[in-house]
């Protein structure tokens, strides 16, 4: 990616309270908080679960493209979509207990 920026890109940077709102929330708001999310998770014993949400991640992003930039969902990424959501559910899910009785 670097040497594709130097080829096609000046390099300057155009300050503006725009940019630098978004950086900050992007820095902070995202990143540190998700981080730190993730950390307290694993620290919780919840590593399996921590692992199937990162699955969740691409339906996420495109229901958010769709919502907010007015992207098209086909009908092939809605399938995906449910497809994946209800295998992290499937795998998140608690197994039902058995139980014993009548077969003494």
């Amino acid at each position: 990616m670097a040497i594709l920026t130097y080829s096609f890109e000046t390099g300057e940077i155009i300050w503006h309270v725009d940019l630098i709102l978004a950086l900050v929330w992007l820095v902070f708001g995202l990143s540190v908080s998700a981080i730190l999310l993730l950390m307290l998770m694993i620290r919780l014993g919840e590593v399996s679960r921590v692992a199937s949400y990162f699955y969740l991640v691409p339906p996420l992003t495109a229901v958010e493209a769709w919502w907010l930039f007015d992207e098209q969902l086909s009908s092939i990424a809605l399938l995906g979509i449910v497809i994946t959501v209800t295998g992290v559910y499937l795998a998140l899910k608690k197994p039902a207990v058995k139980s014993n009785r009548g077969t003494e």
